[in-house]
């Protein structure tokens, strides 16, 4: 499992585009075959950071399938 704050955003969770971490992210989604458990249904929260009225999702958990 892998818990912590990538700083990246991956285009399909939030309303930031994909970008350098987020890309990093993926590939290490599909080169090691993590789930990425923000995206499942049961997550109850989306929103990982808040600053002022800025609002983004940094923070992921990976598990191995």
């Amino acid at each position: 499992m892998i818990l912590r704050e990538f700083n990246g955003h991956l285009g399909f969770i939030g309303s930031q585009r994909v970008d350098t971490n987020g890309r990093y992210i993926m590939q290490l989604m599909e080169e090691y075959d993590f789930i990425l458990l923000n995206r499942d249904r049961m997550c109850a929260g989306e929103i990982t950071r808040e600053e002022n009225s800025n609002k983004s999702v940094i923070d992921f958990v990976l598990v191995l399938s």
